[in-house]
């Protein structure tokens, strides 16, 4: 059996079985806001392409849903909650629904639609994630497909935060499980010379491209949550997937 590391833009270039394991990884931050969305007790969470769908299915599926999401790294006007784990109010959102859309992690999520065994991770939840992922899948030998979301609008541009944190999964996972990582992605070969390297990785994040953005903005503290291996336990799954007139819909359990 193989884990296989791959851009969102290569998905429909391989055969996969439905029924093997996806693992989408969007560290700065879809991912690791929704794992704290999962963590504080969200009831459900629908993941959308765009703020136009949000807003549809709000009107049409979830009047009382929170809007929670970014365009650019910008919370979207009229949200509750732009994509920043850190600003999350777990007293205003314990019990409730929430709406999710983001520039990278939701859209690569949505390219997923049919596979039966899609889960979410980030560095924060890394160890809980892997080790039930890579249980699941070798009980019912099948591939693991990890997916760095990278860049919606270049998926050509490396983003060094979700190919280290996917990489960092695939080798949790083969510590304990008798699998086989198979890439012959460049970008996979530029991840595996930085950890072969001992790079401070902390520091490399803190500083990619994206890292120096977010800090831009004004996010540091994002960052530094996002960097923060297995500081939560719980993690989301795809439970199903709906279509509200032309609008896909994810539901996250």
């Amino acid at each position: 059996m193989n884990i296989f590391i791959i851009r969102p833009k290569l998905i429909t270039q391989f055969e996969f079985n439905d029924e093997d394991y996806f693992i989408v990884v969007d560290t700065f931050r879809a991912t690791t806001t929704l794992a704290v969305l999962a963590n504080y007790g969200i009831k459900t969470i629908y993941v959308v392409n765009n703020q136009h769908d949000a807003r549809f299915v709000q009107k049409q599926k979830c009047s009382d849903c929170l809007l929670i999401g970014e365009e650019k790294g910008i919370r979207i006007p009229g949200f509750d909650y732009g994509n920043s784990p850190t600003e999350i109010s777990k007293e205003r959102i314990q019990n409730k629904n929430a709406i999710f859309t983001s520039s990278n992690g939701a859209k690569t999520l949505i390219q997923l639609k049919n596979m039966k065994n899609v889960y979410l991770a980030a560095l924060v939840n890394m160890t809980s994630l892997s080790e039930t992922v890579g249980k699941l899948a070798f009980q019912k030998e099948k591939n693991i497909v990890i997916i760095p979301a990278g860049n919606h609008y270049n998926l050509d541009d490396y983003i060094v935060e979700d190919w280290i944190t996917s990489a960092l999964i695939a080798r949790k996972i083969t510590e304990t499980r008798n699998f086989q990582i198979t890439n012959r992605d460049e970008f996979w070969d530029k991840t595996t010379r930085l950890l072969d390297e001992e790079a401070d990785i902390k520091d490399l994040l803190i500083k990619s491209k994206n890292g120096r953005y977010l800090t831009k903005l004004g996010f540091e503290r994002d960052i530094h949550f996002s960097i923060s291996i297995d500081r939560l336990g719980d993690f989301l799954k795809v439970k199903k997937w709906l279509k509200i007139d032309d609008s896909d819909c994810i539901v996250l359990e």
